[in-house]
């Protein structure tokens, strides 16, 4: 698919910019990998495969709905929802 955050604003098109910040074994994710996720849960790009995309492809679409920025911190087993530091 490919699509740019740039053409998507273009289009009017609302979208959630997912990039990985930081990751650990045994993630295939690397920092810097990124993912555009759209309104319909589509998910173009990589941020740590199947293991990951479920929980991003969930915040996501929250936070297209909120609007409000998220900070995920992933890790095996564990419940999806926002990271707590």
């Amino acid at each position: 698919m490919r699509v740019s955050a740039a053409e998507l604003t273009a289009a009017g098109v609302a979208f959630v910019e997912a990039t990985v910040v930081r990751c650990a074994r045994p993630s295939s994710a690397r920092p810097g990998d990124r993912a555009i996720v759209l309104g319909d849960g589509t998910i173009d790009g990589f941020v740590g495969g199947s293991c990951a995309d479920a929980t991003v492809r969930l915040q996501a679409l929250r936070a297209l709905e909120t609007g409000d920025p998220v900070l995920l911190r992933i890790l095996p087993g564990a419940v999806d929802g926002p990271g707590e530091e």
